[in-house]
């Protein structure tokens, strides 16, 4: 499957998870990364600043095959990777297709991709 190929199996899918989320009562945003706004944030056991919350410079999200999401459950932001809605949404995402890749398994529940090149 080409990149662009992807690309578009990537946009279908997403717009399916958010419909689908919607369907459970739950709300999203499309993000860049989380609302949350600590002064500090962790990736990788790395800490850094807020003002450098950005993703790598060989994210997926630049190949437009990942997106954030922020839940909502009642009006409330889930912040907890763990909740149980949360541990839904990224159980369904992987089910959908053999590439997608939740990033609930590496403590990023907000992002959603499409494995490319080896990286998820």
């Amino acid at each position: 499957m080409t990149l662009r190929e992807k690309q578009s199996l990537f946009a279908h899918l997403n717009a399916e998870l958010v419909l689908w989320i919607y369907a459970q009562g739950w709300e999203v945003t499309l993000a860049d990364r989380s609302i949350a706004t600590p002064r500090f944030f962790r990736r990788g056991g790395r800490r850094f600043k807020c003002e450098d919350a950005h993703h790598m410079r060989v994210s997926l999200h630049y190949s437009r095959l990942a997106q954030d999401l922020n839940l909502f459950v009642g009006g409330e932001y889930i912040m907890d990777g763990s909740h149980p809605a949360w541990v839904a949404v990224g159980e369904h995402w992987e089910a959908m297709h053999e590439l997608c890749a939740w990033g609930g398994r590496w403590q990023d529940a907000n992002h959603f991709s499409l494995r490319h090149e080896g990286r998820a």
